[in-house]
């Protein structure tokens, strides 16, 4: 084998390891979200058994169409027992991604399927956390949700 045969086998061996780095991330939980809290929260909860400096990283996944622009994103509440550890935002589609999405010419509508990292939660103690989930969108009343997975992974 030649020296860049080398090269390019070893080149090959550490591009695919880097590449299965989400892929080794464990999903704790997923919550689906069926619906916008407009009036009132619907929301998604889970518990989960978190040690001190463990990282639990946000995940959406989504499936929704809709006219206009669109913000949409998930406000979560964490508690760790009875004691809240603050309501965090993330952010699932901002204004400045409504270029990028696909437009039907027909009927303008703009179709999104996506799956992406949306944030991340340290956790400072060990203790069984709670994390409630809700949808919030800027007004659009053409928006149809089909997915609204909120997935917590480490």
């Amino acid at each position: 084998m030649t020296y860049l045969n080398k090269f390019f086998t070893i080149m090959l061996l550490l591009f695919l390891a880097g590449c299965g780095k989400e892929n080794e991330l464990k999903e704790l939980a997923r919550l689906p979200i069926k619906e916008i809290s407009r009036q009132g929260f619907k929301t998604e909860e889970t518990h989960l058994d978190l040690k001190k400096g463990e990282e639990v990283i946000f995940y959406t996944d989504l499936d929704v169409h809709y006219k206009d622009e669109l913000v949409l994103g998930y406000l979560v509440e964490i508690k760790n027992g009875e004691e809240s550890k603050g309501i965090i935002r993330l952010e699932a589609i901002e204004e400045a991604e409504f270029v990028e999405a696909v437009k039907s010419s027909v009927s303008d509508t703009i179709y999104r399927k996506l799956t992406k990292e949306i944030g991340s939660y340290e956790v400072e103690e060990d203790g069984n956390y709670l994390f409630r989930a809700a949808l919030m969108s800027s007004p659009n009343f053409t928006l149809k949700i089909d997915k609204a997975d909120l997935i917590l992974k480490k």
